[in-house]
């Protein structure tokens, strides 16, 4: 598992997007003018930086040629690339060098992202990951939330060779939030760090969990927050 990954990666996760709901932490899904007026609550009005979380350095194309400038598209008040990757232009690359090796790294570099910026929300991404346009406009710094698990997809030929979008666990069936892509409000990793732990190959879970204990609003199937996986030749839906 790559340092941004996700606790279960080998779990098929199949959502009906057609009946999306907004759910918080509790499980208890919203009526449909509910989550309609939780939406519409949401409109930017504070700041908001991307936090590309690097590996390795093997997706450095990757980050340049498709990561980067659909983060550009949303218009993100601060775009960092924290990790393994190289200076350019419309972003702030902050080296991070992998200390263990493992998933571990990714703590680390999620912390040096929330410490390099003063942006009031942060928006994590793993280096294969991208954000879905206009999404900013469903933020707003209400009570309401703390964390947003955005939908998790991969767009993949269908019939004729059409795209078709393929729904990716982003570990909402096990009530967390997956490693490939959270938006959080700063204040919370400010209280309790990522380094905070536990430190463990399922970290994703068992911070979210610890997070959740701490009093922290987990919120999920906002229609409008999705992020699509990218990797190249892979099957992430197995």
């Amino acid at each position: 598992m790559d340092s941004g990954g996700s606790a279960f990666d080998g779990h098929e996760y199949r959502m009906d997007h057609a009946q999306d709901r907004a759910e918080v932490v509790g499980r208890s899904a919203m009526t449909d003018a509910e989550s309609q007026a939780f939406m519409a609550s949401q409109r930017a009005s504070f700041s908001v930086a991307c936090v590309i979380i690097a590996g390795t350095g093997h997706r450095q194309e990757l980050i340049d040629f498709t990561i980067l400038p659909k983060a550009a598209e949303v218009g993100f008040d601060d775009i960092l690339v924290v990790g393994t990757h190289h200076a350019g232009e419309g972003y702030r690359y902050i080296p991070v060098p992998d200390l263990t090796k493992t998933t571990n790294d990714a703590l680390v570099k999620r912390d040096v992202g929330a410490l390099a910026t003063t942006c009031d929300v942060l928006w994590y991404l793993s280096d294969d990951h991208y954000p879905s346009i206009g999404t900013l406009s469903w933020l707003k710094p209400d009570a309401s939330w703390d964390v947003i698990v955005p939908c998790r997809w991969t767009m993949r030929p269908g019939l004729k060779d059409e795209p078709t979008r393929i729904p990716l666990n982003n570990g909402e069936v096990e009530g967390y939030c997956g490693g490939h892509g959270m938006i959080v409000k700063r204040r919370i990793i400010q209280a309790h760090p990522w380094c905070e732990g536990p430190f463990d190959r399922c970290w994703d879970l068992l911070i979210s969990q610890r997070q959740q204990a701490q009093g922290a609003k987990f919120v999920y199937k906002v229609a409008g927050i999705d992020i699509y996986d990218v990797e190249p030749n892979s099957e992430p839906w197995k």
